[in-house]
């Protein structure tokens, strides 16, 4: 679960033009944040998980840098601000 889609679909089809970025970072860091917050494992974890989070700032964080597509995602100078 800590792979990104994109580097999912990159194991999946090694000849794929896709690159791989420093999205894929910042989506890992939400699934880390999310599992320390939510106390879920990787089978427990689903694509509504992150409402578990009480705290709507980092609900809002972790569903942003788990977004499916990497140029949704906000980078990490962002995260860190």
């Amino acid at each position: 679960i800590y792979m990104s889609p994109e580097m999912r679909e990159l194991m999946e089809k090694p000849n794929s033009s896709l690159v791989i970025t420093s999205a894929t970072d910042v989506y890992s860091f939400g699934v880390t944040i999310l599992k320390l917050l939510t106390l879920k494992d990787d089978k427990e974890i689903t694509s509504t998980t992150h409402q578990q989070i009480r705290n709507k700032i980092l609900q809002q964080l972790v569903q942003k840098c788990m977004q499916q597509i990497p140029t949704n995602r906000p980078t990490m100078d962002v995260v860190v601000d």
